[in-house]
């Protein structure tokens, strides 16, 4: 993931992820100071990355969501200015509150 950083970038945070954007799945979401990027690595012997990222000011609207009384799920929503949003990050909610306020925080 390293290799895909822009001069003077820095990773904030990293989390598995895995659903698709535009047909194409990711494994990790990475939040950096400059952009949101969605990153996968495959093969085994020729290992090849692709990357898809997003820059904070594309982004209308985040909502952060906790749902559960006992088991509380948090669910972090991406809505872009163009109409469209990426799927739903659903998980541990101190995890997922944690992108959430790395994400606002940059915009």
């Amino acid at each position: 993931l390293e290799d895909v950083l822009e001069p003077d970038e820095v990773i904030i945070t990293r989390l598995p992820f895995s659903k698709k954007i535009n047909g194409e799945k990711y494994d990790e979401l990475a939040v950096t100071n400059r952009r949101l990027l969605w990153y996968k690595r495959k093969g085994l012997l020729f290992k090849k990355e692709s990357c898809n990222s997003t820059s904070y000011n594309q982004l209308s609207n985040v909502k952060f969501l906790e749902k559960g009384v006992l088991r509380k799920k948090c669910v972090l929503e991406l809505h872009l200015k163009d109409g469209s949003s990426f799927p739903q990050l659903k998980g541990n909610p101190s995890e997922i509150k944690y992108l959430y306020q790395n994400i606002v925080s940059m915009l």
